[in-house]
């Protein structure tokens, strides 16, 4: 599955609505799964890194916890969140490591998932000019590479009279250690009305064995650094 950044793509699932669903499952056919593993960190040396498992219907609703079943994360079983129906642990994640998830049924069939880390995250990452204007070209490079391996970037900013963040540029490209965004490469109404508060993100996602097993499964790990630009205030 070609996506850019996860994220921005299931976020509707994890605040499902509160209808209650049976716990008792004993179908894989029935259920959907999406484990992910998220190791994120900025410039002001903020950090997160915690596991995911989600268990739903067709109807994208969240499963309560498995009767009599459950996922383990290593061989480790997951805590079950009642309030946002995942199984949710916040742990360090480790490079180039290997991480299994196994679902427990209600009726004890049990379905292996398992996911290699990224080797590294992204060494020291810099930003030229060290004060950006959209206008001008912006160069991102960053000091640990992983031969074969892509990385999927993004620069965002808020336009001119608006109040959220939106993308202005976006690519998947090989990891060669840089990046160059010219100003073709961004919408022109963000270049003629400008942006403030623009940051850039590199991500490495790579996705993991399935259990086929499932109505449909989604296994990752991302690593991401976000870095927020000073901005030229002319």
């Amino acid at each position: 599955m070609k996506k850019i950044f996860y994220f921005f793509i299931f976020s509707i699932i994890f605040y499902s609505c509160d209808k209650e669903i049976t716990d008792e499952i004993t179908d894989p056919a029935a259920v959907n799964v999406i484990y992910e593993l998220i190791k994120s960190t900025d410039d002001s040396g903020n950090s997160l890194e915690y596991i995911r498992a989600m268990v739903f219907s067709d109807a994208f609703v969240m499963y309560d916890k498995i009767k009599e079943g459950g996922i383990t994360f290593n061989n480790t079983e997951l805590p079950f969140n009642v309030q946002t129906r995942t199984y949710y642990l916040e742990t360090s994640l480790m490079p180039d490591s290997l991480y299994t998830f196994r679902l427990t049924l209600s009726n004890g069939k049990t379905y292996t998932s398992s996911v290699r880390t990224p080797a590294a995250m992204f060494g020291s990452v810099y930003t030229h000019p060290g004060t950006y204007s959209i206008s001008e070209n912006l160069q991102v490079e960053w000091s640990e590479t992983l031969t074969g391996s892509q990385v999927n970037f993004m620069l965002s900013g808020i336009p001119f009279n608006a109040t959220e963040a939106v993308a202005l540029y976006e690519t998947v490209l090989e990891d060669e250690g840089s990046v160059t965004v010219t100003p073709s490469n961004i919408p022109s109404q963000y270049i003629t009305g400008g942006v403030t508060d623009a940051s850039i993100k590199l991500a490495r996602i790579v996705e993991g064995e399935k259990a086929e097993a499932f109505a449909s499964e989604d296994i990752y790990v991302q690593f991401t650094y976000a870095k927020k630009l000073e901005m030229d205030s002319k």
